[in-house]
């Protein structure tokens, strides 16, 4: 195909050396949009370039990781896969071999296990229809008993209309008098608020008293201090009065004890005077 391809100018082939290898361009590329075919085949190959390029990328996280179950591709990606695995006929290298089984293997495994499932959910909605059906016919046989059940529970109806409105009086009674207990409750608050408030009053008072009588003990003790300072101060300014009228009658008795020596003095010295005058004579 490629030679005839090439005969007909259509192709170009060049041959480089053996590391190059020979490569194919085409010469125009109006035969693409002529040649329905080669366009798919150039459209399979970009795809197939485009997920060998992911493949190689699933391939290595899963080999660093160990090779975890978790690293697998599920759900549309292994869709892709398969898709690929069926169309592809090259050679891939032997890990991107490896993960590609793998893949397509976990995926049938999920696929036998979600047919199982789905055969045992068959399986439980089959039992549940026979046993709808049995029940079924239970229940026309329980219909006439129902119904009789209706009838009396409409006899019983009226009389438990009649239970209900008594009830709801004797509700309503009762909640007229829970009223009435409450306000009498929020009463005795109230006056049991009012007392506390007269005892507290009546306790700042005392307090206030006891203050106050503190303070006039304390008063009363400075003004006895004070007297008892006066009454000593009394008996010092008493016992200097004493002390000075002593010194007093001291000075007093030295004064005379002068004068009276100075009259000696002056009679001794008039007997002298007397006698020196009547030597002279």
């Amino acid at each position: 195909m490629v030679g005839l391809l090439a005969d007909a100018r259509l192709l170009a082939i060049e041959t480089g050396s053996d590391r190059a290898g020979t490569t194919v361009e085409l010469v125009h590329e109006s035969l693409i949009e002529r040649w329905p075919t080669l366009k798919r085949w150039l459209d399979e190959n970009q795809e197939d370039a485009v997920f060998l390029d992911r493949l190689r990328a699933a391939a290595r996280l899963w080999e660093a990781s160990d090779r975890a179950a978790d690293t697998l591709w599920r759900g549309k990606v292994a869709d892709d896969a398969r898709q690929f695995h069926k169309r592809y006929r090259g050679q891939l290298p032997e890990r991107e071999r490896l993960y590609l089984e793998e893949v397509l293997r976990f995926a049938d495994q999920q696929q036998r296990g979600r047919r199982r499932l789905v055969s045992g959910v068959m399986a439980a909605l089959s039992l549940l229809i026979v046993a709808a059906g049995a029940g079924i016919v239970k229940v026309t046989g329980q219909n006439r008993l129902i119904t009789a059940q209706f009838h009396a529970i409409q006899s019983t109806e009226h009389t438990l209309k009649g239970a209900l409105a008594s009830a709801e009086a004797a509700r309503s009674a009762a909640e007229r008098a829970r009223q009435e207990s409450e306000a009498a409750r929020q009463e005795s608050d109230a006056q049991r608020r009012r007392a506390e408030q007269l005892q507290q009053d009546a306790e700042e008072a005392r307090d206030r008293a006891e203050a106050e009588a503190e303070r006039a003990r304390v008063a009363a003790g400075q003004a006895q201090a004070a007297r008892d300072e006066a009454r000593r101060s009394e008996v010092e300014a008493r016992q200097a009065e004493l002390k000075a009228t002593r010194e007093e009658l001291k000075a007093r008795a030295a004064s005379e004890e002068v004068l009276r020596s100075q009259r000696e003095q002056e009679v001794l010295i008039e007997r002298s005077v007397g006698r020196i005058g009547e030597s002279l004579d």
